[in-house]
């Protein structure tokens, strides 16, 4: 009898190992396909004046890189598991990028070694600069990865937080371009 009872335990078990595993397929294969830009404290803010630091540890400010019609900022972190699946996405869209549109990497909450290591895993074919804690906390920016859209004169014309797909991108900027 006890024997039975393991038996269809587990036959149960990986009926429903199976099950869950196909839901998880299933919903994986269902990404969003429709991206729209989201509501943020730092939208129309001016931002060209802010300081930044150059991966060679320079300080400069945010609107010499700002060179283009639309400036696409990706804010990110080495330890943001987001952020890692996004980077591969974010090269793939640089090698196509319209000619307006420009992708920078902003990376914040880092130290030098970390940031490094995830540089020369990825090999980002994009500029890189570095942020502090500062303009972090004065624009409310609380989460990893987060993507601005900003003007050449440094206005912030968009705002979406959380992981991008070279598609989500283009629809983004799609929208971007409405408000120029």
């Amino acid at each position: 009898m006890k024997r039975l009872i393991t038996v269809i335990l587990a036959i149960v078990f990986v009926v429903l190992c199976i099950f869950s595993i196909k839901q998880v397929m299933q919903f994986n294969q269902k990404a969003p396909k429709h991206v729209t830009l989201q509501k943020h404290e730092i939208t129309g803010k001016m931002i060209q004046d802010e300081d930044v630091v150059s991966l060679d540890s320079s300080k400069e400010k945010f609107g010499q890189y700002l060179t283009k019609e639309i400036n696409v900022v990706n804010i990110w972190a080495s330890w943001c598991d987001p952020c890692k699946k996004e980077t591969p996405e974010l090269i793939q869209f640089n090698k196509n990028l319209p000619q307006n549109v420009k992708l920078i990497g902003l990376n914040v909450k880092d130290k030098a070694q970390q940031r490094k290591a995830f540089l020369n895993k990825y090999n980002p074919n994009y500029q890189m600069i570095i942020a502090n804690e500062a303009f972090m906390e004065q624009y409310k920016i609380n989460f990893v990865p987060t993507t601005l859209f900003v003007s050449k004169k440094g206005e912030v014309l968009g705002v979406y937080t959380g992981e991008l797909t070279e598609e989500h991108l283009k629809t983004l900027i799609d929208s971007v371009k409405s408000k120029l």
